[in-house]
């Protein structure tokens, strides 16, 4: 039987963009049984326990999200351990199991193979998660590191992004555009030794997903909503408000940007505010907290240090930011994107 080549409907997905693709593929998979199912984070199901179930996947691509010889192959497997934690974090819960897809080329040394594991495995062993299992295909391309996270949550402290309104006080975990300001620096080959510490640059190189913070602010009930930065905080959220059906404000002035960002920055003739905003892959959380939970918010997660960036309003006043002279400007939903 020769398989019907459905006529093209919508042009190549490149230049559409990854949620306009998502939102296709939503109108064909239609309503779920999930309590909460593509849209957020991560799914939640209720299997009649007294936790939910969490599921969320991610996969690190070579030549898309790593090089070869960026990472060290067991710092690749933290990595791609790390980046689906701060999902199970986005929803208030904790990882519980790992699942992992390979896809390999035959001339990848064995290893290789091994030490991306003894990463993966250390990653998920610092939260109490472990690996259970997985598939490993053969491949004439570049290297898939596909990774499922199982987590729970008890049902009433799920943290959607769908959750927020008027008047919530948005706030981020951690400093922002410390990844985006090495990645800059790295592609042009910027001497860092009179710009950064060894310790930032450290930092600034791995994923901190925040599952601690965002278990205590699900725990106290203090976050209506929140979800992690991965595409950078202009582009997530722009998805924030899209779930909760609102607009923001974000006060350029308040947001944290280490000192080595603006030195970077500076010596490559670059805006810090654009590293802070759109650079991508800080894996902090923003969270939107009613006003009187914010200096309960605060203390709670004073170790990593919790900043208010600005609020969230009715829909009709959109997406703005306040430069650093407070003039009100359109926001853009710049980020990173795969298409």
């Amino acid at each position: 039987m020769v398989a019907k080549i459905l006529p093209d409907r919508g042009g190549p997905i490149e230049g559409m963009g990854e949620f306009d693709l998502i939102d296709r593929i939503r109108r064909i998979t239609g309503p779920s049984s999930a309590l909460m199912g593509i849209g957020d984070d991560a799914a939640v199901i209720d299997l009649g326990g007294p936790e939910v179930l969490l599921a969320t996947v991610d996969m690190q691509v070579q030549n898309v999200h790593f090089g070869i010889e960026q990472y060290a192959p067991a710092d690749l497997g933290r990595r791609a351990v790390a980046v689906n934690l701060s999902d199970i974090a986005a929803m208030g819960g904790t990882p519980r199991h790992v699942l992992v897809s390979l896809a390999l080329p035959p001339d990848i040394p064995a290893t290789w193979v091994e030490e991306l594991y003894q990463g993966m495995a250390t990653e998920a062993g610092d939260w109490d998660a472990d690996i259970i299992g997985g598939n490993i295909s053969r491949i004439q391309g570049p290297i898939c590191v596909d990774v499922i996270i199982l987590g729970s949550v008890p049902p009433g402290e799920v943290v959607p992004r769908s959750g927020g309104r008027p008047g919530d006080l948005l706030a981020v975990t951690g400093s922002l555009g410390n990844a985006a300001a090495l990645r800059s620096a790295v592609e042009h080959a910027l001497d860092l030794d009179d710009l950064a510490s060894p310790e930032w640059i450290a930092s600034a190189a791995s994923v901190h997903p925040r599952v601690r913070e965002g278990r205590v602010l699900a725990r106290l009930h203090l976050a209506h909503a929140m979800l992690d930065l991965s595409d950078g905080l202009a582009g997530d959220l722009q998805h924030l408000c899209r779930a909760s059906g609102l607009g923001a404000e974000i006060d350029a002035r308040r947001l944290p940007i280490d000192d080595q960002v603006w030195s970077i920055a500076a010596a490559l003739g670059l805006d810090a505010l654009d590293l802070a905003i759109s650079g991508g892959e800080d894996y902090e959380l923003l969270i939107a907290l009613g006003s009187q939970d914010a200096e309960a918010a605060c203390e709670a997660l004073a170790s990593v240090g919790l900043h208010v960036i600005g609020r969230l309003e009715p829909a009709a006043h959109g997406i703005t930011l306040l430069d650093w002279t407070g003039r009100r400007h359109s926001m853009p939903p710049s980020g990173w994107t795969h298409f």
